[in-house]
């Protein structure tokens, strides 16, 4: 998934790209579809995943279909690249027009969908599916965000059809940071959610907005004040367990933004918390250092 969207796309012959658009249609277009048609039979909604292990086989098709973005293999990269690009975007678009052929939109839509209630799903489950949704889901998302932006450039009328859908999509995404305790993070991303409902003039956000004063509060505030909320259980950054009646986890005493369940866990994410913790931390405090969540 991780490439440049402005990358020059490589020079194809007629038979090359023949087998280029069957890859991508016997990849993602059908996959998707299939995906996006068995989703309809439930009812996938935030409420309904009380119980996530009724949800759990769908949920695991959607995570393996996403594997395609993750793949190291060139000729994943290049359909991914292609499937994605401005070029077959406006291609699609114009079949649309023509045709009524479905387009880039509709799997916009389709993956926006997914992808947010993947989220839902996996924050609910916590353990390893929280961290997975962290250490992929999330960025996943990141590409799915350029991805609505590039359509929302080229085709702003199109494009509205999304802007809820991405609008929601940037709100879940910011969840399982919450839970974990990266408040820089889960701040940063709840001030892009309004900033972009405000630019969309989506009124719900208006109306939150007036009342919170979210854009006008530390990172430490918007956090508590979401946590409060009590929607999400707080997690440990590194496996995932959920805090206990009674047992609290703990937070990163250098930088305040990880939540660890044990001396264990947090000795062992180090190496992958040591870059941000030295980032944010405040002089003089000791990485090994402990407070009370």
């Amino acid at each position: 998934l991780f490439f440049d969207p402005d990358e020059t796309l490589p020079e194809l012959t007629d038979e090359e790209s023949e087998a280029l658009n069957k890859a991508i249609d016997e990849q993602i277009n059908e996959p998707l579809d299939c995906l996006m048609n068995e989703a309809q039979g439930y009812e996938l909604t935030e409420d309904s995943f009380e119980d996530t292990r009724a949800y759990a086989h769908i949920f695991k098709k959607v995570v393996d279909f996403m594997d395609i973005f993750f793949s190291e293999s060139e000729r994943d990269k290049t359909m991914v690249k292609f499937a994605f690009s401005d070029t077959v975007v406006d291609q699609l678009y114009e079949a649309y027009e023509r045709d009524g052929t479905p387009n880039a939109f509709c799997h916009a839509q389709g993956l926006l969908f997914l992808v947010s209630r993947l989220v839902q799903y996996q924050c609910r489950s916590g353990g390893r599916h929280l961290i997975d949704c962290l250490d992929r889901t999330v960025k996943a998302f990141d590409k799915l965000f350029e991805l609505w932006q590039r359509i929302y450039i080229r085709y702003p009328d199109r494009a509205k059809i999304t802007n809820e859908l991405m609008v929601n999509l940037v709100t879940f995404s910011a969840y399982p940071y919450m839970q974990v305790g990266d408040r820089k993070r889960f701040a940063e991303i709840t001030r892009l959610e309004y900033k972009l409902a405000s630019k969309m003039d989506l009124q719900f956000y208006k109306d939150v907005e007036s009342d919170s004063g979210v854009m006008d509060k530390t990172d430490e505030e918007i956090w508590q004040e979401f946590r409060r909320h009590g929607r999400y259980r707080l997690a440990c950054i590194n496996c995932g367990e959920f805090e206990k009646k009674g047992k609290k986890h703990n937070r990163c005493g250098s930088c305040s933004n990880a939540l660890y369940c044990s001396k264990e866990c947090q000795v062992l994410h180090w190496k992958q918390h040591k870059a941000d913790c030295r980032a944010n931390s405040a002089p003089g405090r000791k990485k090994s250092a402990k407070q009370r969540s």
